[in-house]
């Protein structure tokens, strides 16, 4: 995951170079508003968190996105270096991107695996409905919840398997 967020910071820099250099007769009006090397500075600020996010297990990513401070260590869209480099600044606000819910995305689906795996896994061991509880406990290993390591869960009215994703009130859930 990390290397793919590379990857996005390393593409939103090459857009932006692409678009500006092309006209060298561009580059030279706005050169005293476009400083390049403070814009990709700015730029590489911006895209740190969610690489830094992205290397965290999905135990320590839960924790990371429900701390009450964890919007405030997004940067703000403009800082004061706005007056050394009010193009760059802008520029950068616009490639910005918050991958956290990207990576929150991998992590649900990761968790409909193995619901999926629990699902199969039950069917051919047989477990009836009664016997649910104890048969998620037991694989809770290896198929438990992927943000914090506990069990599955068990509706037996719906007779689903089911989750709850770190930010979303509706659990991810799979019939049996």
């Amino acid at each position: 995951m990390a290397k793919a967020l590379h990857g996005e910071a390393h593409i939103s820099i090459l857009g932006i170079k692409s678009s500006l250099w092309a006209d060298n007769k561009l580059q030279n009006h706005i050169f005293t508003a476009f400083k390049q090397n403070a814009t990709w500075n700015r730029m590489y600020s911006f895209h740190q968190k969610g690489i830094r996010l992205s290397e965290l297990t999905p135990q320590n990513f839960a924790l990371a996105v429900t701390r009450k401070d964890f919007e405030k260590d997004i940067d703000p869209y403009v800082k004061n270096s706005f007056l050394y480099n009010p193009v760059g600044e802008i520029l950068a606000a616009v490639a910005k991107a918050d991958t956290s819910r990207y990576i929150e995305k991998g992590y649900n689906l990761e968790g409909l695996r193995r619901l999926a795996s629990l699902k199969v896994l039950s069917f051919k061991e047989d477990v009836p409905p009664e016997r649910m509880h104890q048969f998620l406990n037991e694989h809770a290993g290896d198929f438990g919840n992927p943000y914090t390591g506990a069990p599955m869960k068990w509706d037996s009215q719906k007779k689903s398997l089911y989750f709850t994703p770190v930010r979303e009130e509706k659990p991810m859930e799979i019939s049996l």
